[in-house]
C-alpha cells in the first residue's frame, strides 16, 4: 500500500487578482472586492496593495475607505470567481489528473504516482508554484500525506509581505524514510 501525497494551493488575493488580471492592474494597486452582508458591504477579497494598506477580508467597506481613501472597489461575482477557479483546476491537470477546487480560493492536487515525472516532489512543487506565478496569482502551498495537513500548511505558513511578493512553499514529510532524511528533531518526533 503506497501513501497518497497531496498539494494544497491557496490564493490569498484570489478575487482581487482575478479582477487585476482583467484590467491589467499592478499587484500594488489598492483594490477590494466587496459583497453585501445584510445591511453592510464588506470586503470579500483584497489585493496585495490593499492588504499592505491595512485592509482585511471581512472588514466593512466604510471602515476600509477611512483607512485607505484611494481604494478602488469592484462588486464580487461568485459565478465568475468559480468559473476562473475551475479553469485553473483544468489547467493544473498538466501535473496530475486528480485536481479539485477548494471552496472559492484554493486547489487540491493528489500527486500520488506523478511526482517522479517532474523530478520529484520538491521540483514538482517548485514548477507548480512558478507556473502559477506566471499567470499572475499569488500562491502559498503545502504538501503532505493528508489533504488536511496540506491545507493547513498552505494557509498557515508565512504570509506574503511588501518585500515578499513571490510564493512560499512548505513540505511536510511524515514517512519514516523522509524523517531520517531531514534529521530535524521536534520534541522527540523527527519531521
Amino acid at each position: 500500500m503506497s501513501n497518497s501525497r497531496y498539494i494544497s494551493l491557496w490564493f490569498p488575493y484570489f478575487g482581487a487578482e482575478r479582477v487585476q488580471r482583467i484590467f491589467k492592474l499592478e499587484k500594488k494597486h489598492e483594490l477590494a472586492i466587496i459583497e453585501n452582508n445584510g445591511n453592510t458591504q464588506t470586503l470579500s477579497s483584497v489585493s496585495f496593495g490593499a492588504y499592505n494598506s491595512g485592509l482585511n477580508i471581512g472588514q466593512p467597506l466604510h471602515d476600509a475607505k477611512a483607512i485607505c481613501p484611494q481604494l478602488v472597489t469592484h462588486i464580487r461575482s461568485v459565478k465568475c470567481e468559480l468559473a476562473f477557479l475551475h479553469a485553473l483546476c483544468r489547467w493544473y491537470t498538466q501535473f496530475t489528473p486528480w485536481v479539485a477546487a477548494d471552496k472559492y480560493d484554493g486547489v487540491i492536487l493528489n500527486i500520488k504516482g506523478c511526482a517522479h515525472l517532474f523530478g520529484g516532489e520538491v521540483k514538482m512543487l517548485d514548477l507548480i508554484v512558478s507556473r502559477t506565478e506566471t499567470v499572475g496569482l499569488t500562491v502559498t502551498s503545502g504538501m503532505a500525506d493528508t489533504v488536511g495537513a496540506a491545507w493547513a500548511l498552505a494557509r498557515f505558513t508565512h504570509k506574503p509581505t511588501e518585500n515578499y511578493l513571490t510564493s512560499n512553499s512548505c513540505l511536510l514529510y511524515t514517512s519514516d524514510a523522509a524523517d531520517e532524511g531531514l534529521g530535524v528533531d521536534l520534541g522527540g518526533r523527527r519531521i
